[in-house]
């Protein structure tokens, strides 16, 4: 079984510590600040994530603990993309957060520089790791590619095609193959910028492969690139940091001692019915149930 790589022993001294103020912080941000119209849910949604990490290294943690932080980073993801679905204040939106007081009332976003493509792959794995259909197929999905052009935050044409590939292997849409052969040409070493290639090939690679296994419904392969994908993980982010975070210490985010991508694709290979026998640290939480939706089971 694959393990965790280690962050720095200051971070691992204090994880004890941190994950308590990062469960202080949630419960007071669900209390006082998710229905304010000013808050930000991708904050909210990141917070969560950033504890299901902690919990996840802390190896005592209870699996269902880590479930349900990122259950809520979930509810938070899918509320931040429904918001940004309609302009600015032309809806009023209800929606449920896993330890809200209440069902959470807010007026439409519209598009937020805090949306891009990054956000909607962490959406994806999130609402698919927890075979949530629903916010899967009717926020996620749903959500348009335009949308995601318009941000100010720019997203990079490797993952719009990443993105549009998803969409159609998910919707198993006639012009899948095309999709797919698409997102592999816009990850090709010369046609992506140098700041993006280093990500590119230790992480996107390796998502490419998994997707391209699961829409030809290879079991023994999908298992194979899940394990490859692991390893390429665990190797980009057990360093002090990368081209996306030159003066961080990238081995210390929380979020990176999960692999969410694994997850969302292991959640992803058992809808089509396939069995997954990849066992690692980075995938603390397996698919609680098999679902089916239209296309997906069997």
């Amino acid at each position: 079984m694959l393990t965790l790589h280690k962050p720095d022993k200051n971070h691992l001294d204090s994880l004890e510590e941190y994950s308590r103020e990062d469960k202080e912080e949630v419960e007071r941000l669900l209390k006082t600040r998710a229905y304010k119209e000013d808050f930000d849910l991708f904050l909210l949604g990141d917070l969560a994530y950033d504890l299901a990490g902690r919990l996840n290294m802390s190896r005592t943690a209870d699996p269902i603990d880590i479930y349900g932080a990122l259950s809520l980073a979930a509810d938070s993801y899918a509320a931040a993309f429904r918001l940004a679905s309609y302009p600015a204040g032309e809806k009023t939106i209800d929606f449920f957060l896993l330890g809200a007081p209440g069902d959470v009332v807010r007026r439409s976003t519209g598009v937020t520089s805090k949306l891009h493509g990054k956000r909607w792959l962490t959406a994806f794995y999130l609402t698919m790791a927890r075979h949530d259909l629903a916010d899967l197929e009717g926020i996620v999905m749903a959500f348009p590619r335009e949308k995601i052009e318009v941000s100010t935050t720019i997203t990079p044409p490797f993952l719009l095609a990443q993105i549009e590939a998803y969409k159609a292997i998910y919707l198993q849409t006639a012009d899948a193959p095309e999709k797919l052969s698409a997102f592999f040409d816009a990850t090709s070493f010369d046609t992506i910028e140098a700041i993006d290639r280093e990500y590119v090939l230790d992480i996107t690679k390796f998502e490419s492969g998994m997707i391209a296994m699961l829409m030809l419904r290879d079991e023994e392969k999908f298992n194979s690139e899940l394990e490859l994908a692991l390893e390429a993980h665990k190797h980009y982010y057990n360093r002090a940091a990368t081209a996306y975070n030159p003066d961080g210490n990238v081995r210390n985010d929380p979020q990176h001692w999960i692999y969410l991508a694994g997850m969302g694709m292991a959640a992803w290979a058992s809808l089509l019915g396939m069995n997954v026998t990849v066992t690692s640290e980075y995938l603390p939480v397996r698919p609680i149930e098999r679902a089916t939706v239209s296309g997906q089971g069997g």
